[in-house]
């Protein structure tokens, strides 16, 4: 049984989160580590109660950092082609306007 002492919280994380920050940064050269990292967080965004919309708000632009990151080291790599850059560009053009529409829940 689960107790209020085996919760983890905050000052759980808060020590190993530079620790954390490193392994992601030495990471990002794998483009599996990346999926894999962008799809946790993209279901931490849907089952998370977030304790304010501007935390909702980082982990989205966190999110796209990492999108952008991958694409530019895909291209960079040459695992992406020219039909796949339009359609980044065209997400990039879509994603800018829906920055001036979106409401954060």
């Amino acid at each position: 049984m689960i107790t209020a002492q085996d919760d983890i919280n905050q000052k759980d994380i808060l020590p190993v989160s530079d620790t954390i920050g490193e392994l992601i940064n030495s990471s990002l050269q794998n483009p599996l580590f990346i999926n894999d990292l962008m799809s946790f967080l993209e279901s931490s965004l849907v089952v998370s109660n977030f304790s304010s919309p501007g935390s909702k708000l980082q982990l989205i632009n966190f999110l796209d950092k990492i999108n952008r990151y991958k694409e530019k080291l895909e291209i960079e790599r040459g695992n992406i082609n020219l039909d796949q850059l339009k359609k980044t560009a065209a997400r990039f053009g879509r994603k800018a306007q829906s920055a001036f529409d979106t409401e954060i829940d």
